[in-house]
């Protein structure tokens, strides 16, 4: 337990340090173009397991950088939380690009995000379960709505999965069903690039 704490607490100072890295080295010609706006949009994020018995519950915080030109991705998100079944907990980590869609055909406060999140555990195994290994990827379809004075909150349901890739030789996977909400109090506007 103590060994799966310190290397997600390491994976969480390693990935900090490499988006205040990229964004100081790299924000000349906005290829790593991580700058701080006046306020950071995060999301607050509660979710369950389907079909399951004793489900797993995830609550989770997700913090939005602008992400790098390269991915063409619409924002990087840097998320971390606990997964928890009966009394066990699990800490993750996760950073990954989000690609947002929003329909022509509809009013525009209206998205679509595809999101991929490679993702540390805090630990392998959980509640007498083999997850395979404390490194996942995580992907997620969410669909959601800007709402408030100046569309300044969003609300979503998404949709997510999370697996070693089979990386190892257990690999159960988890899906889950996730609501999230966002508040940006300085927001100017809903962006649909955002």
């Amino acid at each position: 337990m103590l060994k799966s704490a310190i290397a997600a607490m390491m994976m969480t100072f390693l990935t900090i340090g490499l988006l205040l890295m990229s964004s100081l080295a790299f924000a000349e010609d906005r290829l790593f173009d991580l700058t701080v706006p006046e306020y950071i949009p995060m999301e607050i994020r509660y979710g369950s397991t389907l079909g399951e018995s004793v489900a797993i519950k995830q609550a989770s915080f997700a913090f939005h950088a602008a992400a790098p030109r390269w991915l063409h991705a619409n924002r990087l998100e840097f998320g971390f939380g606990a997964l928890s079944r009966g009394e066990q907990s699990r800490l993750f980590v996760s950073l990954g690009p989000v690609w947002r869609w929003v329909p022509s055909t509809v009013e525009k406060r209206w998205f679509i995000d595809f999101g991929l999140s490679p993702t540390v555990l805090g630990g392998a195994k959980f509640d007498g379960n083999d997850l395979g290994g404390n490194l996942h990827l995580k992907s997620s379809l969410a669909v959601g709505r800007h709402f408030g004075a100046r569309s300044a909150s969003t609300i979503s349901l998404r949709i997510q999965h999370m697996s070693n890739l089979g990386l190892n030789s257990t690999n159960p996977g988890v899906d889950m069903m996730v609501l999230s909400f966002t508040y940006r109090p300085n927001n100017r506007g809903h962006r649909a690039a955002e």
